[in-house]
C-alpha cells in the first residue's frame, strides 16, 4: 500500500521527465536495468552527460558537510555548452541522476535519488556535468536536490 501511495505521490508531482518515467516504470514493475536504459537514451536526446568521477569517498571530512548541497568546484559556460564539476556529501549506497530546466538565463540541474537504500556511512561524491546545444541565452548554473 505505501509503495502504491509513492509512486501516486511521483506521478503527481513529478516535474522532471526522468522523475516521472522512473515512477512509471516502478508502477509498471520492471526492473532497474529498464530504468538504466531510459535515462542512457533520455540523456543522448538532451545532450547531457553526468559522470561519475570517483567511487564514493569516505572522507573524514564528510560529517563536517552538509548532506546534499552542492559544491560547485569548476564551471564553464561557452556558446551552447556547458561543463560543471561538483560534488556533495549523502549517503554511502545512493544512485543520482539528473535533469535541467532553463529559466532567467539560469541552467537548474536537479539532482534525483533513484533509489531509496540507506546505509550506515555518508561519504563525498563527486560529478563531471556536461550539456551541449544549449539556447545562447544561458549564463549561470546552479544544482539542487529533489
Amino acid at each position: 500500500m505505501f509503495l502504491l501511495v509513492l509512486i501516486s505521490f511521483f506521478l503527481y508531482s513529478c516535474n522532471h521527465y526522468i522523475q516521472c518515467k522512473i515512477a512509471e516504470i516502478m508502477a509498471s514493475g520492471r526492473n532497474a536495468q529498464m530504468t538504466s536504459v531510459l535515462i542512457e537514451n533520455y540523456y543522448q536526446y538532451k545532450h547531457i552527460q553526468l559522470i561519475q568521477e570517483d567511487e564514493c569517498d569516505e572522507d573524514e571530512n564528510v560529517y563536517e558537510m552538509p548532506i546534499q548541497e552542492a559544491i560547485i568546484e569548476s564551471k564553464i559556460i561557452e556558446g551552447k555548452s556547458l561543463s560543471a564539476v561538483f560534488s556533495f556529501a549523502g549517503n554511502c549506497c545512493s544512485d543520482y541522476r539528473g535533469d535541467y530546466t532553463i529559466s532567467d538565463q539560469t541552467i537548474t540541474f536537479s539532482m534525483i535519488l533513484l533509489n531509496d537504500d540507506v546505509c550506515d556511512c555518508l561519504c563525498v561524491y563527486r560529478y563531471e556535468l556536461q550539456i551541449k546545444d544549449l539556447p545562447d541565452q544561458v549564463n549561470n548554473l546552479e544544482i539542487k536536490f529533489q
